[in-house]
Formats: structure tokens, sequence, C-alpha cells
């Protein structure tokens, strides 16, 4: 594969990537809010994205894309080379009798490569797994050469506790090697880090890191998460990037003033066998019985109960068990639903015609709060803690490893009585974590002039 860029000037191109494609919104509405930096700070830019489902990317953000993974690189390449209006990213096939050649040239260029590749070939059979990925290498890097920025957006990329060390943390690694081995600036744009416990997935992240020019972190778990990693981190905190999205009355489709008062519940698959690392069914069991009874307490106090996910594979699933274990005489009332979210603009409009809500996911909170929203976090890591904490609900934070009914409905009672205060918390530390968020991107930006 070889890349042209067309005559003329040269134009400024970003790379933003990011793990969507995957339905999760979380990961959506931080590569979104990246997008809407660009065109703020960088109008005249021309912008790609880096994602998992490139058809779905470009058809949602109307920019070309391209796949983060191989497995889905000679269709995903293909199909945008088609349909592509741009013949200055205009994508040639890689001759097969030039591969060792520029391989062995590429590997010169990236460091402490060369040195793992040897070791590799001296396996036996290894040779037949390593060339597609050495043609996807090349094809990654003919494609950078053409861009100023790799930014990685937001989210929890920094791990291995989901899909262990060749998931995530060598997807990033593999990147930054081939945009440094491209000439191209790698920025780490509000990224969360943890948990990270094998041996090569801390290797992985610690030199992605390492070698990236610009990083930020979302909260304080993950700083002190790559530090014990020896990464020497010189910068604070910044709040996520999901506090940057401009999001317009226009866009929230508002509802009529109602009598009840409608409390959102959003689950996550928590020790569930179908996402979970060392899944439970036992403590999966033990939470969708704690949320089932929790929301037939609400009904039974005259609320409205809306469940809604914020991962669109997954957390209907979780639904759907919570629901079945509801009492089946509540269920027919009535007062029970499920928001239909497709989108960052359904979810936003499904939770600002809430009262009140209770969330699992960290994104769950995130934009609850942005609505102001009086909210009772159910924390699975700290990033939650953190988050609640900042913007001053640490009151408000349960850990759901010791979840209890009777301490989750004290603490919405509470919520309750202080809900104006709340909400004028919450407002307030909106827009002091937009004004941090949105400073970074002066420093990420410089990068490129």
């Amino acid at each position: 594969m070889s890349l042209q860029r067309d005559r003329g000037p040269k134009k400024l191109r970003i790379a933003v990537f990011g793990h969507v494609g995957q339905e999760n919104l979380g990961d959506e509405a931080a590569f979104q809010a990246l997008l809407e930096a660009v065109k703020r700070y960088r109008p005249h830019a021309e912008v790609v994205g880096i994602s998992v489902d490139p058809a779905n990317t470009s058809s949602r953000y109307g920019i070309p894309a391209y796949p983060i993974w191989r497995e889905t690189s000679g269709a995903g390449l293909k199909k945008m080379d088609e349909g592509r209006s741009r013949p200055e990213m205009h994508i040639q096939p890689e001759s097969s009798e030039t591969v060792m050649t520029s391989f062995k040239s590429y590997i010169k260029r990236m460091p402490l490569v060369g040195y793992m590749v040897r070791q590799l070939l001296a396996l036996s059979g290894v040779a037949s797994v390593l060339v597609p990925e050495i043609l996807f290498l090349l094809r990654i890097r003919r494609l950078l050469r053409q861009v100023d920025l790799l930014a990685v957006a937001g989210s929890q990329h920094l791990n291995d506790y989901v899909l262990g060390p060749w998931n995530f943390p060598y997807t990033l690694w593999k990147w930054t090697m081939a945009a440094k081995a491209a000439g191209t600036k790698v920025a780490f744009v509000n990224v969360g880090a943890g948990p990270i416990r094998t041996t090569l997935g801390k290797w992985f992240v610690k030199q992605a890191v390492v070698w990236a020019d610009y990083h930020s972190y979302r909260d304080q778990s993950s700083i002190q998460c790559l530090q014990q990693l020896g990464v020497p981190i010189r910068v604070a905190a910044v709040p996520d990037l999901v506090f940057t999205l401009r999001m317009p009355v226009s866009r929230l489709r508002l509802v009529p003033g109602h009598q009840e008062k409608v409390v959102g519940i959003n689950p996550i698959p928590f020790n569930s066998a179908d996402y979970w690392v060392g899944a439970s069914t036992e403590a999966y069991q033990r939470y969708v019985r704690v949320l089932a009874s929790f929301a037939e307490w609400l009904l039974s106090r005259g609320m409205k109960v809306v469940f809604f996910p914020t991962q669109l594979t997954l957390d209907p699933r979780v639904i759907q068990d919570i629901r079945a274990c509801m009492d089946e005489r509540v269920i027919q009332t009535g007062s029970v639903t499920e928001a239909s979210v497709k989108s960052v603009d359904d979810l936003c409009a499904a939770i600002q015609s809430m009262d009140y809500v209770v969330a699992s996911r960290f994104h769950g909170l995130v934009f609850s709060m942005l609505l102001e929203k009086p909210v009772i976090g159910i924390s699975y890591a700290s990033k939650g803690h953190d988050l609640m904490t900042y913007m001053g609900q640490g009151d408000y934070v349960l850990d759901i490893m010791t979840l209890e009914l009777a301490v989750i409905q004290q603490r919405f009672q509470e919520m309750e009585l202080r809900q104006e205060q709340i909400k004028r918390t919450l407002r307030e530390r909106a827009v002091h974590h937009r004004g941090v968020a949105d400073a970074q991107f002066d420093g990420l930006f410089a990068l490129i002039g």
C-alpha cells in the first residue's frame, strides 16, 4: 500500500483515534468531543477517523475512516477507498514483492521493534502469524505519513483487564510506534488508565505513553496507575472530554411537564460472563436483584422508572434481566419503561426527561451531571469515585461490590431532600470543568502550529 498526496500546498491533517463503532456511547461522546475541538481550534484541518467500525464512523461523523485492527483492514480500507471523494488520500495496494524490503526499512525506525521481531521470527510457525500483521503495519504507516497528528480520544484505553494485553495495550503501542516511524505527532487526550495487571500489558502501555508527544489524563487514579509503571507525570488530571461537548437546548427533545417523578436507572453488566473478566454469576445475580428491588421500591412511592443504556449491545441484556427479576404485577402497571437510545443525542434527551438518575456506567454519571440531574453513582472502579468527588457528590457514590438495597434507598432519600442544592453545585462544577477541559486544547493543537 502507498499513499499519494495531491499537488499543491500541504493540508493539515489530523487523525482522531477511538475504539468507536462498538455501540458504547461514552466512547462515541469522547470521540465527538475531540472532533468538535478540532473544528474550533483548527477549522481548516482535514480530519480522518481511526475506529473499530470505519463504515459506522464515516456515516456517523461524515469523515473518512480507517480500521484500528487488521481483522477489518482489507475490507475497511477497500470500502473507504471506493467511496472516497478526496483523491489526495488515495490508497494503493501494497505489492507482496516489496513487503520484506519495506519491512526491514520500517523496523529500523521503530524503537525496540527490530529486536522483538527477530526473537519472534526465531520461533517455529510465527512467520505465518506475523506476515498479516506486518502488512497491516505497513498500511498504517503509509496512512500516518500523510497525517500531522494522531490524537487518541479519551476513554479508558490504557488497560488490559477487559481483553488482555494484546487488545488495547498492543493496539495503542502499535499505532504510536507506527506514527513515530512516520514522523507523525502522537497525543493521548484525556485518556483513562488502569487496571493494568500483566507484565506485557504494562510494557506496551508504558512504551506507548513515553513515546507520545502530548498527554492528558482524566482522573487522579489514571495518573497514579501510570506512575506505578514508572512513567513520569508532569500534568494534573483534566476532567473528562465529554465536559467539553456543546449541548445546546435545541439538541434535546424536551418533554412536557409531568406529575410523576421519573428516575432513570443505568445498569452495567457487572460480573456478567458476557463482559466481565473473572465473572461471577452469583455477584451478577445479586446486583440484578438489588436494582430490581430498588425499582420496585421507587414504584411503590408513586415514581416512574426508566431504564437506559449507554452501551447499546450489553446494557439492554442487563435491563432485561432486571425487569425479569421484578414482580410481574408491577411491570404491568406501565410505570416501568426502557428508553429508546441509539445515539448521544438520544441519551441526552432521555436523561433530560428524568428527575433523578442512578447510574453504574461512568458516562451515565457524566451526562447526568452535565444535565444537572441529581445522581447516585454505583461505582465499579476508582474513576467513578473520583468523578463524583470532583463534582461535589462524594456522598452519593456507592461501591458496586458492597451494594445493599437499604443503603441505596437511604442515599436516594437524602438526595431528594437536597436536590436544589445539588443542581446548583453540579451547574457550578460543570462550568469549571468545561473551562479546565477546554484549556488542554491549547497545548494539544500547539503541537501542529
